[in-house]
């Protein structure tokens, strides 16, 4: 089994109530095995995840990625409005503190 640390923004901060999830996950879990487990232990953000763009220690993440112990896992919401046209997708990320 490996722990990892789901940070959570916005909308699924608010719906969960919580900031932080400490999750534990079998050894070579996806970011895909991650998301359907919150799902499972908080039904209420079930909609809003399949909309949400992912990062894993800092960079952009698909759902196929392979976790590790200690891993953070964060779930980033659509952002509306503003345009990131010339910017790499990785620089969404940079700054999630």
């Amino acid at each position: 089994m490996i722990t990892v640390t789901v940070r959570l923004f916005a909308a699924y901060r608010e719906a969960v109530g919580r900031s932080e999830l400490l999750i534990e996950a079998p050894d070579k879990a996806r970011v895909s095995w991650l998301i359907r487990e919150v799902v499972r232990q908080h039904p209420q953000v079930e909609g809003h995840l399949t909309r949400a763009a992912y990062a894993v220690n800092r960079d952009h993440a698909d759902p196929e990625r392979v976790l590790a112990d200690g891993d953070e896992v964060v779930f980033i919401p659509p952002v509306s409005g503003g345009s990131v046209s010339g910017r790499s997708r990785n620089s969404a990320f940079s700054n999630y503190d």
